[in-house]
């Protein structure tokens, strides 16, 4: 069973099953998405598409020193 955000999860995975290419998530509550014991970080670290997950401060939101480390793996996997 899915815990708590489980469906952005669900959604991203989908995404990336059907379109495997580089990618960017970024989402404050990304450290709490779990499918069973495989966390959302557990699965990206495990698949071998490029990708940067970013989990920005709820109380700051998305910071321009976050936006300078996306920048560059943008720029690098040519991401639109």
């Amino acid at each position: 069973m899915a815990s708590w955000g489980g469906w952005k999860f669900r959604e991203v995975r989908r995404a990336v099953e059907r379109d495997p290419r580089p990618f960017v998530w970024v989402d404050d509550d990304i450290d709490w998405f779990r499918s069973g014991p495989l966390s959302a970080r557990d699965w990206a670290s495990s698949i071998s598409i490029p990708n940067l997950l970013i989990a920005p401060d709820p109380q700051t939101g998305l910071l321009p020193e976050q936006l300078a480390f996306i920048q560059p793996f943008v720029d690098k996997h040519n991401i639109r």
